[in-house]
């Protein structure tokens, strides 16, 4: 697990390859300076189980295999409220996932507070969706995003969500 309170800053044009999950706590920065965080294994790169994380400047990188490989992924508990708010991913590119680049399911705030703000950010070859936001994930904000060569750029099963300025391109579909 990542450290509460702290901010991981990565080095420049380098690439980490991981093989578990790497699960947030809160109030965690990660400033990735255009790294890569990289996985060949069925599993999110970044599993976030807290509030007020931030993500900003990385590249997702998989090798386009298995049905839960993802960049990022934000799972609630079944039937319950899990409140988890404030998690902003910035500036980052999602590549070559098995499943989706961001999925999240099962976090919603009786507040309508939002649990993920999703800014300038790239989903591209996405065998699944570029973004997945399934049953529950709902108050999510995207904002300047694009989706190109993915199963569908972004899907929203969970209601409430908003999407700004968007790109879909050479998606099987746009907006499901």
């Amino acid at each position: 697990a990542l450290a509460n309170n702290k901010t991981m800053q990565l080095t420049y044009g380098k690439t980490y390859l991981t093989g578990t999950a790497l699960t947030t706590g809160s109030n965690l920065i990660i400033i990735g300076n255009g790294a890569t965080l990289k996985t060949t294994s069925n599993i999110p790169i970044i599993s976030i189980t807290g509030d007020y994380n931030m993500i900003d400047n990385v590249r997702f990188l998989g090798n386009s295999t298995g049905a839960t490989q993802r960049g990022i992924s934000c799972i609630g508990v079944v039937g319950l409220t899990t409140y988890r708010i404030s998690n902003m991913i910035n500036n980052c590119f999602f590549d070559s996932f098995g499943a989706d680049g961001i999925y999240g399911q099962y976090v919603v705030n009786v507040n309508h507070e939002p649990p993920m703000y999703i800014y300038n950010s790239i989903f591209k070859s996405c065998i699944g969706n570029g973004a997945l936001l399934d049953t529950r994930m709902e108050y999510c904000i995207l904002d300047g995003v694009a989706a190109y060569q993915c199963g569908t750029g972004f899907k929203f099963l969970g209601g409430n969500n908003n999407i700004n300025a968007f790109s879909t391109t050479n998606n099987t579909l746009g907006i499901a």
